[in-house]
């Protein structure tokens, strides 16, 4: 996963090749590629600016654009969701629950949402509202995805609505390169959550306790990467 430097989303423009973030001023260079802001990706206003701002440095390749308020919910390590009692035959029964659900790493997807591609002198842009699917996986198939949905705090079977806006400038050199023409993609961004499946066995009443039974992970879509790549001659 690619470093994250989250910043605040305020952006005051300026002159030179540093950008003034609330009251810090941080050099395009020391940010590197990859810079993270905070916005609403229902609202295009909200960080087409700042995006477009930001992608007009030589020195940042990707703008990722994060949106805290579909945060859900959940409690890390925190209770413990069960499954109902499976019969398999008279004698022996199980229950299944989901435990240990954590946080995991963000991750930018691998399919492109949103595209546009030009020659040097020309500016380019996108303007798109993508439906993007969360996801989840088992490592066992013995929950539901209701319970899934219950344990993470987000639905694993719906979509995400990821309103997309950015425009930029092909410049006719980069990193002193002749540029053949630019491309600037939109990507979805996922949060992700890890999780526990324990399961209790119980034979002829007699209890045998819980154990690690397998395990599993969700992702729900919350953002949207902005990243230039270059054609060159």
């Amino acid at each position: 996963m690619k470093q994250i430097y989250k910043i605040c989303f305020t952006i005051i423009l300026a002159i030179s090749t540093t950008l003034s973030i609330g009251t810090t001023n941080i050099n395009a260079k020391e940010v590197g590629k990859t810079v993270t802001i905070e916005a609403d990706i229902l609202n295009p206003k909200s960080y087409e600016s700042t995006v477009t701002q930001l992608l007009s440095y030589d020195s940042v390749n990707e703008v990722i654009v994060i949106d805290n308020k579909l945060n859900n919910k959940f409690i890390e390590n925190g209770e413990i969701f069960e499954q109902p009692i499976l019969t398999p035959d008279a004698v022996t029964t199980y229950r299944y629950r989901i435990t240990n659900v954590m946080s995991g790493s963000d991750y930018v997807g691998s399919g492109s949402i949103a595209i546009a591609t030009g020659e040097p002198g020309s500016t380019i842009s996108i303007s798109k509202t993508s439906s993007v699917s969360n996801t989840y996986s088992l490592s066992a198939s013995v929950v539901s995805a209701s319970t899934v949905t219950t344990a993470v705090g987000f639905s694993v079977t719906s979509s995400e609505s990821i309103s997309i806006s950015a425009s930029d400038s092909v410049p006719s050199t980069h990193n002193g390169r002749q540029v053949k023409s630019m491309s600037l993609n939109a990507f979805p961004v996922y949060k992700t959550k890890s999780f526990t499946i324990e399961r209790h066995k119980s034979v002829g009443g007699v209890n045998y306790g819980w154990s690690d039974y397998g395990s599993g992970t969700a992702s729900q879509a919350y953002g949207i990467s902005f990243i230039k790549t270059y054609v060159y001659k």
